[in-house]
C-alpha cells in the first residue's frame, strides 16, 4: 500500500513474506544477513523463532494484550529455549508479566515513548482561576488515537454512554 511506495521511493527495498514457515531455511538464511532483526508484535513469533540461534541480534518488540497470548499459548511454550541473541521487550508492566507468564522469560521494559504529564502548582493555580467549582467536579475523559474498532473507542463510548445514565439515576 502506500507505506510501501513510499519505503521504495526512498530507494528502501520491501518484502512481504506472508508465512515465514513454509520456505523457512530460505527466509532464515535471507534474514541472516541483516545486522539486526527487530521483530514488531507478538504475531511475528515465526519469525523470531527463526532467528533464534543464529547469532544476529534480534528485538522483539511485544505490545499486545492477554487475549493475543492465549491464542499463541502453545508457540510460546518454544520461547524458553531462546538463545542469547534474542532480547525480548515489553510495551508495559502488564505486556511484561504476560511474557513471563506465557513465555517463561522477563523482558526489558521498552514504553512507547509518551512523557509523563506534570502537573505543576501554576497550572493547578491557573486551572483554578478559570474552572468553577461546578466545572472543577466534572469527569474529563480524552482517548486519543486513530478511529479504529481494534482501539476501543466503541467500548469507550458506551462506557461513557452507561456513566451518563448511571448519573441520572
Amino acid at each position: 500500500g502506500p507505506l510501501r511506495e513510499d519505503l521504495q521511493k526512498r530507494g528502501i527495498s520491501t518484502e512481504i513474506i506472508e508465512n515465514p514457515l513454509k520456505d523457512s531455511d530460505a527466509v532464515s538464511e535471507k534474514m541472516s544477513r541483516y545486522d539486526l532483526v527487530v521483530c514488531n508484535t507478538l504475531i511475528t513469533l515465526p519469525f523470531v523463532l527463526l532467528m533464534n540461534g543464529t547469532g544476529v541480534p534480534t528485538l522483539w518488540w511485544i505490545h499486545e494484550g492477554e487475549s493475543y497470548f492465549e491464542k499463541y499459548k502453545n508457540a510460546l511454550s518454544k520461547i524458553e529455549w531462546l538463545t542469547t541473541n534474542i532480547k525480548i521487550a515489553a510495551v508495559s508492566p502488564t505486556v511484561c508479566a504476560l511474557v513471563q507468564k506465557y513465555g517463561k522469560q522477563t523482558p526489558a521494559l521498552l514504553p512507547f515513548s509518551v512523557p509523563e504529564p506534570e502537573m505543576t502548582k501554576k497550572l493547578r493555580d491557573w486551572a483554578d482561576e478559570i474552572w468553577s467549582d461546578e466545572e472543577r467536579s466534572k469527569l474529563r475523559l480524552l482517548l486519543v488515537g486513530p478511529l479504529s474498532y481494534m482501539k476501543g473507542q466503541d467500548i469507550f463510548i458506551d462506557a461513557l454512554y452507561h456513566l451518563k445514565r448511571a448519573e441520572a439515576l
